[in-house]
């Protein structure tokens, strides 16, 4: 174990053109490894073979560019990783927004509606109060609504002309 984790830390290059820096690096970490279990490396021997230089350039060049190879497609597979996961929080964006969107649509719906209720409730109690008054008055409805109107026109101020149609097609002009 001690061998494995002393060669991580090396390219693959250096296995082949600084063996001698490799070879020191185990025999130190073998060392130091053995002398905490209380054990003493008297010698240490990391075998070589001699390889002809233009066999050992053509097998590194090989290692190398299949290395090299590897990491092009570690790199690729990130950028592939780093791409979809630009697209689910771009897509997940998208769903929050039509979200809020829904949201914010549903939240006006229901604040016009109600607001639109409290109208119709006032509506109705003035037209409620206005039939009430009436009967106190002991009045007609044209005569109730002209008197509601008198009442409003006296908030009009000063005036001169003022034209009011009615739904059943008369219409008066005050002055």
């Amino acid at each position: 174990m001690t061998v494995k984790e002393s060669t991580k830390e090396f390219e693959t290059k250096s296995y082949f053109r600084e063996r001698d820096v490799v070879t020191a690096a185990i025999k130190e970490n073998v060392r130091s490894a053995m002398a905490k279990e209380g054990l003493t490396v008297e010698s240490l021997y990391i075998g070589q073979m001699g390889i002809p230089w233009k066999f050992e350039d053509a097998v590194t060049t090989k290692v190398v560019t299949q290395q090299q190879a590897a990491t092009v497609l570690m790199e690729r597979n990130v950028t592939l990783v780093e791409a979809e996961t630009e697209v689910i929080e771009a897509q997940a964006a998208a769903d929050a927004a039509v979200t809020i969107g829904k949201s914010t649509a549903l939240a006006y719906n229901l604040t016009e509606s109600a607001n639109a209720y409290g109208v119709k409730i006032i509506q109705k109690a003035g037209a409620e109060g206005l039939s009430s008054l009436g009967e106190m008055l002991d009045l007609e409805i044209s005569e109730t609504l002209t008197y509601k109107y008198s009442r409003l026109l006296s908030v009009v101020g000063e005036k001169k002309n003022l034209v009011i149609g009615y739904d059943d097609a008369k219409m008066m002009t005050f002055t």
